[in-house]
C-alpha cells in the first residue's frame, strides 16, 4: 500500500519532470547570463529538496470491530510502513492508560498483554500487533495503536473489542435545560467570547464556532465539559470522527487543523456523551497521597470518587519518572482497594503518580498528579505515621513496637506475630494508610 504522503523516488521523478519543463521556459524569458544563473539556482534548490525528502511513517492497517469471549486470545493488527527510528505505542482508551512502547509492556503486574512481531517478507512493512491472552470482561473497550508523536490521520488506528457478556450501556434520559457548566468556566476565567459554549443548549451551533471563539480557552472548556470523566466509549458508540476523539477525554489536540472543523458537526453528540457521563461515570479518586516507602516501593493511597463511587469496578495507578515520557501502570485493582505499592522505584528519583477510577461503562480522568521520591527520610516519616495510627487504634505497646513500622516483616519474630494475631487487622490497616 503506498504511503499517504509520497514515496521519495516518486517525488524525485516528479521534480525531475518539472525541471525539464521549467528550464526551457526560463531560458526563453531571460537573457543568457541572468537566465542561466537563475536556472542554476533553481536546480540547486530542487536537488537540495530531493536530498531531504524522506518517507513519512504511516499505519496501513484498518481499525476493526472484534468480538470475543472471556478466556480467549485476541490479536489486534498494527502494520506500519516506513517507521524508521520512530516508536509504536498501544493505549487502552477506556481509561486512557498506555499499554506499551515499542516491544516493552508497561503494565507491570498481572499483565496479559504482549507485542507480536510477525515478519512480512513481501512488503517489508513492520507489524506491531497487540495480543491479549485470557481475555477478561474488563478488556472490553477501545485500543489505539499510534506512531509516537504522530499527528496525521494515518499515524493511528483504533480497534474496538467486544467481550460477550458485557452489559450494554443503559439509555440515559437527560434534562437538557439543566445541563451547563458555566460556573466551572467562570472559575477558570474562560474568556467572554468563549463563555456561550459553557451553556451549550442556549447556543446556536450553526453560527457559533467553539474552535474559533475558544482558541485560547479550549483546554479550560474541555476540562469543564468533561467534568473529570473519560467519555471516549460513548463517543465511539456515537460514531464521532476519530480526529475528534481527543475532545472526549478532555484533551486539546496536539495541533488544531482544518480537519477539526468537522468536529463542530459532532457537538450535539459530544454534549450527549457529557450528559450521559454525569450519570454513569465516576469522577477521579480523591485525596491521592504518598504514605511512605517500603524498600524499593512507594506506598500510594486514595479515597473514593466524589460522584458515582458506586459505579467503580476498580482502580489503576499510573506512574513515571519525572522527566520520562513513558508511564507504568498497575493491573486493575479491586473496587475496595485504596492503596498500592509501586514496585522497583529508584532511591531519590522523583516520580509523578496519579490514580484512575474505572467504572463499568467508562472511567474517570486522572486524579490530581502528585510527586514523590523514595528515600530513607520518607521511610522514617512513614514509621511515625504507622505508629501514630496504631496508637489511635489502641494496638498494644508490645505489638506496636515490633510490628507498627514501615517494614514489619524485616527480621520479624514469629512468636510476636502469633501473640499479636488478633491485632493484625488494625496493624495492617495502619500500614497501608487506612485509619
Amino acid at each position: 500500500m503506498p504511503s499517504p504522503l509520497f514515496k521519495s523516488h516518486d517525488y524525485a521523478r516528479n521534480l525531475s519532470h518539472q525541471f525539464t519543463v521549467v528550464v526551457p521556459i526560463m531560458q526563453s524569458h531571460y537573457t543568457k547570463s541572468s537566465g542561466l544563473r537563475q536556472v542554476t539556482f533553481l536546480l540547486v534548490l530542487i536537488l537540495t529538496c530531493i536530498s531531504f525528502v524522506r518517507c513519512e511513517p504511516s499505519i496501513t492497517s484498518q481499525g476493526q470491530d472484534i468480538n470475543t469471549e472471556v478466556g480467549k486470545v485476541v490479536n489486534m493488527p498494527c502494520e506500519v510502513q516506513d517507521l524508521g527510528e520512530q516508536t509504536i505505542e498501544w493505549f487502552f482508551l477506556k481509561d486512557n492508560t498506555q499499554i506499551s512502547t515499542g516491544s516493552t509492556i508497561l503494565v507491570t503486574q498481572g499483565s496479559h498483554y504482549s507485542i507480536v512481531r510477525p515478519q512480512d517478507l513481501n512488503s517489508g512493512d513492520q507489524h506491531w500487533n497487540l495480543q491479549i491472552d485470557n481475555v477478561r470482561v474488563s478488556d472490553d473497550g477501545h485500543y489505539k495503536c499510534q506512531i509516537q508523536g504522530g499527528v496525521s490521520p494515518n499515524s493511528s488506528i483504533i480497534h474496538t473489542l467486544h467481550v460477550n457478556g458485557v452489559i450494554d450501556t443503559p439509555e440515559v434520559i437527560s434534562d437538557k435545560r439543566s445541563f451547563n457548566f458555566s460556573g466551572c468556566c467562570e472559575k477558570k476565567n474562560v474568556s467572554s467570547s468563549c463563555l456561550p459554549a459553557c451553556s451549550p443548549y442556549q447556543v446556536d451551533w450553526n453560527t457559533f464556532s467553539p474552535i474559533v471563539a475558544c482558541g485560547y480557552d479550549l483546554e479550560k472548556l474541555l476540562a469543564c465539559a468533561t467534568d473529570g470523566r473519560n467519555h471516549l466509549s460513548c463517543c465511539k458508540r456515537r460514531n464521532i470522527p476519530t480526529v475528534c476523539l481527543d475532545f472526549c477525554y478532555g484533551q486539546s489536540p496536539v495541533a488544531l487543523g482544518a480537519e477539526h472543523i468537522q468536529c463542530i458537526s459532532s457537538i450535539m453528540n459530544l454534549l450527549q456523551c457529557a450528559e450521559e457521563g454525569q450519570v454513569l461515570l465516576p469522577t477521579p479518586p480523591t485525596s491521592v497521597k504518598v504514605r511512605g516507602t517500603l524498600g524499593e516501593q512507594i506506598i500510594v493511597i486514595w479515597g473514593e470518587p466524589e460522584e458515582n463511587a458506586g459505579s467503580v469496578i476498580g482502580y489503576k495507578v499510573v506512574w513515571k519518572e519525572k522527566d520520562s515520557n513513558i508511564s507504568d501502570t498497575s493491573e486493575l485493582l479491586s473496587e475496595v482497594t485504596t492503596s498500592y505499592n509501586i514496585p522497583n522505584v529508584k532511591e531519590n528519583l522523583l516520580y509523578s503518580i496519579y490514580v484512575i477510577a474505572v467504572g463499568q461503562f467508562g472511567s474517570s480522568m486522572p486524579s490530581v498528579i502528585i510527586s514523590a521520591a523514595a528515600s530513607k527520610n520518607m521511610t522514617a516519616d512513614h514509621d511515625k505515621l504507622v505508629k501514630g495510627c496504631c496508637q489511635e487504634n489502641q494496638v498494644s505497646s508490645n505489638c506496636s513496637k515490633e510490628l507498627c513500622t514501615s517494614s514489619p516483616l524485616d527480621q520479624v519474630n514469629p512468636d510476636v506475630v502469633e501473640s499479636c494475631m488478633e491485632e493484625l487487622p488494625n496493624i495492617f490497616k495502619c500500614f497501608v494508610g487506612e485509619k
